[in-house]
Formats: C-alpha cells, sequence, structure tokens
C-alpha cells in the first residue's frame, strides 16, 4: 500500500523525510506525475508547495516553490515580457520536476540547459534537513553549487522546496522557418534559438529584433509562422532519449531512422533525439543503443515495458555514491532510480 502526502511546507516536508530516514522507509517524490518514478511505501508530491516567493523583474530574479507549473510561471512573466527560459512542451509540468530531471528546453542551443538559469535553492535533505545552496544575485559564486548538484538529480539527494531563477527578457520577434538542411542552417545561421529536424521536416527558429528576424527568413527559408511554432511533444506509449556529442548526431539519426519510429525531434547542435514508438521491445531498444554506444546513450524516459531505463552505469559513479551517503545516508529517496544506486 502506497501512501501520498502532500505537505504545505518545506519544513513539513523535512519532518515527514526526516521520520522515513529514521523508520528506513523509501521515499519516492512527485512533482505533476508526468514522469515514471520508483515505487515506495511513501510519496511525497509537492502538489501543494505551489506559488511565488519573490518576484523582482528589475533584478530579473524569481522565486517560486517547486510545485509552481511552468505556465503559471509563464503567466507571472508575460506581463512584463520576461522568461525563464524553461522548456516549451509540457506546461503542466512543475518547475521542480524540470530541475530533478535536468529538463532542458528546445533554446538551449541558445540560452544554455536549465542549470544555467537555476542560482539558488532550498530543499530538503534525504536525513530531514532544510538547507539553502545558491544566492538570489545573478552574479552569485559564493558557496558549494548545490543548484546545479541539484539540477538532473532525480530526487535521490533531496526534495527541492524552492528555486530561484535567472530571467531574460523576451525580444519583440520571432519566426519559424521551414529549412531544406538542418545541419547547414544550423552552421550558417546567427545564433538561432533551435533547429530541430523531425519526421515531417525540419524548422529552425529565430529571435530578436524586427530587422534580424525578416533577414533570417529571407536567407533561409520561407516562414512557416511570424511566431515560435514548437512541435508538439512525444506523445507515444514509448518515449527514449538518444543523447550523443552533436557532432555524432547525423550517425545517430540514421539509427533512429532505422528503427522505424512513430515520431522523433532532432535537436541539431545539442545532440538530443526524442523518439516515440507505438510498439517497442528490448530487441528494439538493444538494437538502438548498440548503433549508438561509441558515441552516446539512449535513455528510456516513458514506458509501459519492463526495461532498463539508462543501460549504463556512469564512471563517475563513485562520485555519485559519495553523494548519495552526504545528501541521503539512509538512502530512502527514489530507490534504484538511478544506475548503481541503491
Amino acid at each position: 500500500m502506497t501512501t501520498v502526502l502532500a505537505p504545505a511546507s518545506l519544513e513539513e516536508a523535512a519532518d515527514l523525510l526526516r521520520g522515513a530516514a529514521e523508520d528506513g522507509t523509501p521515499v519516492a517524490l512527485r512533482g505533476s506525475g508526468s514522469q515514471d518514478m520508483p515505487a515506495a511505501p511513501i510519496v511525497l508530491s509537492t502538489g501543494v508547495l505551489a506559488g511565488v516567493v519573490e518576484y523582482k523583474p528589475d533584478d530579473l530574479t524569481l522565486v517560486v516553490r517547486a510545485g509552481t507549473t511552468l505556465e503559471e510561471i509563464d503567466h507571472v512573466l508575460a506581463v512584463r515580457h520576461l522568461s525563464a527560459v524553461l522548456p516549451e512542451d509540457a506546461p503542466s509540468r512543475t518547475i521542480g520536476g524540470v530541475m530533478a530531471t535536468g529538463a532542458s528546453p528546445y533554446r538551449r542551443l541558445r540560452y544554455g540547459p536549465t542549470r544555467e538559469r537555476v542560482i539558488e535553492v532550498r530543499m530538503s535533505t534525504g536525513y530531514g534537513e532544510v538547507i539553502r545552496g545558491g544566492g538570489r544575485l545573478v552574479k552569485n559564486v559564493t558557496g558549494y553549487d548545490i543548484p546545479r548538484l541539484m539540477t538532473g538529480s532525480h530526487g535521490v539527494l533531496g526534495l527541492i522546496g524552492e528555486v530561484c531563477l535567472k530571467l531574460w527578457p523576451r525580444p519583440p520577434a520571432g519566426a519559424t522557418i521551414a529549412v531544406e538542411d538542418p545541419e547547414e542552417a544550423f552552421q550558417q545561421m546567427y545564433q538561432p534559438l533551435a533547429v530541430l529536424e523531425t519526421e515531417s521536416g525540419s524548422l529552425a527558429f529565430v529571435e530578436g529584433v524586427h530587422e534580424a528576424v525578416d533577414a533570417a527568413c529571407a536567407a533561409f527559408g520561407d516562414a512557416v509562422s511570424n511566431a515560435l511554432e514548437w512541435p508538439s511533444p512525444i506523445s507515444n506509449e514509448h518515449h527514449v532519449s538518444v543523447r550523443v556529442r552533436p557532432s555524432a548526431l547525423g550517425d545517430a539519426l540514421s539509427a533512429v531512422r532505422e528503427s522505424v519510429p512513430e515520431r522523433f525531434i532532432a535537436q541539431h547542435g545539442v545532440g538530443r533525439i526524442d523518439v516515440g514508438y507505438d510498439e517497442f521491445d528490448a530487441d528494439r531498444l538493444a538494437a538502438l543503443r548498440e548503433a549508438v554506444r561509441d558515441v552516446g546513450v539512449v535513455v528510456v524516459e516513458r514506458t509501459t515495458l519492463d526495461l532498463d531505463r539508462w543501460g549504463i552505469v556512469p564512471d563517475t559513479i563513485a562520485v555519485q555514491r559519495d553523494l548519495k551517503q552526504l545528501f541521503d545516508p539512509s538512502g530512502i529517496l527514489n530507490p534504484g532510480h538511478l544506475p548503481g544506486l541503491a
């Protein structure tokens, strides 16, 4: 039997985790529930732990609680034409979940990954202590870089309670351009937001002053839209991500096509391909992993099957185990969710 708890504060969450650590009871952490999570007797949800804590648009910072959705954040920032540059295709996801999984936007090509925008975090460790890392200044170099450590930690080190985000002004114009050769567009365009190749064609996304956007449209292709029209997210029953070095994207994309997916979205210059299948199995996964083994990995993002999610134990596993012992010595948080960790 699973008990779902929704603490109203980070301190309350810390008390719950302290009790679980003393009893040795495993705890799974949940945001919006959009991502697969490990089974555990206790599920700690951030659904109530939501809302804006502090917003300073002139300082380009926003502090929100972990359960705040990306749609809510976007709504707050739109009034002052600002953006936190978060994933574009999942408005119902929570900022805590996005940070924990390390999910980044398509605009990563220009603005960098999500970890570049998290400048402070308040969290509870696995042993039930509330700690803070970073600071609410854009230029912040003090102390250990806990915000970066927590970004992509998949909930195995602690529960994220509050996040301070660095913001950017939204440019006045943007466009989505159909391009024939996505690699050429990536190489020749000046600071594109993203260059995406999908099963139905390739698109480049540009943003800036009107004159620069018009010039890009004239030079590289037809504007599909005078706005940023991102592809629909992968919604197939089985979703994997192929993660390779950017220079190997072409070879990885050939392997993806040979696996005959229903959907794919390849990010040129980033080295990530999200792939959707209606039918999938362990043999298909193994073949795809073997095809990209020398240049990257294949991660199972979502499936109804019992499959090895990661397929590899990283070379840094000793460091990860040390960090796990430091932040969650009882090993109660998201057990077995990352490879090589109990």
